[in-house]
């Protein structure tokens, strides 16, 4: 039971203004939304107009700002200073070197893990653990060959146990990196 004291028709006019109030409402909102959207879009622009005449004219002039000079040499200056202390100017970058087995990896290796290792009293004398596996006896043997051929390594060691399988032979190789 329906317990109201307005005839349908007046309850019928409510509820339409009450739908067009809210869409005025929303109307509104969208529209100051947009408003507060294209005045900050309009002061990036002006902002980011700004700074390419700025880039521009200090390229014109030949030189670059002082900021940005220190930004880029610091890096290199970092790079140097590290190499001095650790000692590597001479000799290719850990990174290199991964990057060197994964390439002497032909497609009947896949290598799984690269793990660096420093031994030794001082931790002077470097080991690199390549572990992964291998279709065959001959692409395992092969793929030692490819990495005692590399510059920077001393000697390889692959455990006798991974040639125990004829197919699929997981390893794990011992790779000793020259000093």
């Amino acid at each position: 039971m329906d317990t109201n004291i307005l005839p349908e028709q007046e309850i019928e006019i409510l509820e339409k203004g009450y739908r067009r109030r809210v869409l005025i409402v929303f109307l509104r909102a969208t529209f100051l939304l947009f408003i507060a959207l294209s005045v900050l879009m309009l002061c990036s622009y002006i902002i980011a107009r700004y700074k390419l005449e700025e880039a521009l004219e200090s390229s014109k002039a030949g030189s670059l700002s002082s900021g940005y000079a220190e930004t880029a040499i610091a890096p290199v200056a970092i790079n140097e200073k590290v190499a001095i202390v650790l000692g590597f100017e001479s000799r290719p970058s850990l990174a290199m070197r991964v990057t060197s087995f994964y390439k002497a990896a032909s497609a009947q290796i896949s290598l799984v893990g690269v793990s660096y290792k420093q031994k030794g009293k001082n931790n002077d004398a470097e080991e690199v653990v390549l572990t992964g596996t291998a279709l065959n006896r001959e692409a395992l043997r092969s793929f030692e060959k490819e990495v005692s051929k590399l510059e920077f390594v001393a000697g390889t060691s692959v455990p006798v146990s991974a040639f125990t399988r004829d197919k699929d032979l997981s390893f794990s190789m011992n790779v000793e990196i020259k000093k």
